[in-house]
């Protein structure tokens, strides 16, 4: 467990521990490195274990998905680029799975498992506490030492973030990124809201724990994130819990009054503060009456070309349309003129479909949905069997509907965040082991 251990919370601070490297020892070293021979070793031990895996559906498409990216993505981005690359989009597309997979193997009963989110949890209460801090650091100077880290983070070229971001209070995060941050946090939020109980021990510790992390949310000022967050949050107030009063599904069941609160103060506090600049700025990107060129404009424009846009790819190159042009560098490189009117606003998605092709993306999503419909049904099948702790599969299913709506924005996909996508395929992993119990 020590190498899980080592690799997830390396994930999630590296960067961060990164930052502190380049502004106290001036040295240019990235420390999140060290988790990519960490995830050669989950690789190896992953294909040491293969005959240990049941091979059914999900584990054969692993198999079809694997043949497609190691025999066209792999080497159509080392031929538009260079082989430092083909590193770069193995982690970005194959890392969740190599994740699950070494997750099957260890994570083996309740404990580990739970054990895992307890780390990924006070790790999203770090991450949105830096993220409070920073804001109090920009608006008042208290702690001016922080922003200084993230200017000099910034100025070191590590990461594309602007200085302007700091200037309009946007907190860059531990992962010094809006949105990889904003989807750790958001994430750690739903594991807290439908397995809370099992991290600790005392509702108002859960409550409180919520509360931070919510906070944080919103202090990311992702447009994108905020959006799909409350989507998401929307959607959950019509699920039903289980009638059966687990542990894990005692909070849960009580918990869509907090929900209702939530949404109600950010409705007010929205209104409130609607003439702030900031608050005014989101307005004006949504606002369908702003004759200036906005978010709203610029998406739904994406969304009504989308037909043409996709023949626009294939008549001009049709062989790459099939079979991708490889990672996101081989498109910057060679062929930023051709998706030009393209690239706008839905990033992930024609990252995905051009990065992997048509064959690829289709493989790509279907998978992920498969997933999200597999954790529904064994949800669904937990809340008449006492024997499933169907918050588990809740949490996948609602993990992959916050990864799927992603598609309207940029891309979440990173060396933290590919542990929580990995999650949903871990669990698609897990009924098989009930359901074989169950016949034995």
């Amino acid at each position: 467990m020590t190498l899980l251990y080592s690799s997830i919370l390396l994930s999630i601070f590296g960067i961060f521990l990164t930052s502190l490297s380049s502004f106290f020892l001036s040295t240019n070293f990235k420390i999140y490195f060290i988790v990519y021979p960490l995830y050669l070793f989950m690789s190896i031990h992953v294909i040491y274990n293969f005959q240990n895996y049941i091979i059914n559906n999900q584990f054969k498409f692993i198999i079809v998905f694997s043949l497609y990216f190691f025999l066209f993505t792999l080497p159509i981005t080392n031929y538009l680029t260079e082989s430092s690359v083909v590193l770069i989009a193995t982690i970005k597309y194959y890392t969740p799975i190599i994740i699950a997979l070494y997750f099957k193997v260890k994570i083996n009963n309740e404990l580990k498992f739970f054990r895992v989110m307890k780390i990924l949890v006070f790790s999203g209460i770090i991450s949105s506490l830096y993220s409070i801090l920073e804001v109090v650091s920009l608006a008042f100077s208290i702690f001016p030492i922080i922003t200084q880290i993230s200017i000099n983070y910034i100025n070191s070229g590590f990461t594309k973030v602007s200085v302007e971001m700091l200037e309009m209070l946007r907190p860059t995060g531990i992962l010094f990124n809006a949105t990889h941050n904003g989807f750790f946090i958001g994430s750690c939020f739903f594991i807290t809201l439908f397995l809370g109980n099992n991290i600790f021990n005392k509702k108002w510790a859960t409550t409180l724990t919520l509360t931070i992390l919510y906070i944080g949310i919103v202090l990311i000022l992702s447009r994108q994130i905020i959006a799909t967050f409350h989507i998401t949050l929307f959607i959950i107030l019509f699920i039903n819990h289980s009638k059966f009063i687990f542990k894990s599904t005692l909070f849960f069941k009580k918990s869509k009054k907090y929900i209702w609160l939530l949404l109600s103060i950010s409705s007010i506090s929205f209104i409130i503060f609607s003439n702030t600049d900031n608050i005014s700025f989101i307005i004006s990107e949504f606002d369908p009456d702003n004759t200036s060129i906005n978010t709203s404009s610029i998406l739904m424009d994406d969304i009504l070309n989308l037909n043409s846009a996709i023949e626009n790819i294939y008549f001009r190159s049709p062989f790459n349309f099939v079979f991708g042009f490889g990672y996101t560098g081989a498109i910057d490189r060679h062929s930023s003129t051709l998706f030009l009117d393209l690239w706008n606003e839905l990033h992930y998605f024609f990252e995905t479909l051009v990065e992997l092709g048509i064959i690829g993306f289709i493989m790509y999503w279907s998978f992920f949905i498969f997933q999200g419909v597999n954790c529904w049904r064994w949800y669904n099948i937990g809340l008449n069997d006492y024997r499933l702790n169907n918050n588990m599969f809740l949490l996948g299913t609602i993990l992959v509907l916050f990864m799927v709506l992603q598609n309207i924005h940029y891309s979440p996909l990173g060396i933290t965040n590919n542990i929580l996508i990995a999650l949903p395929i871990y669990f698609g992993l897990l009924p098989i082991t009930v359901k074989n119990n169950r016949r034995e």
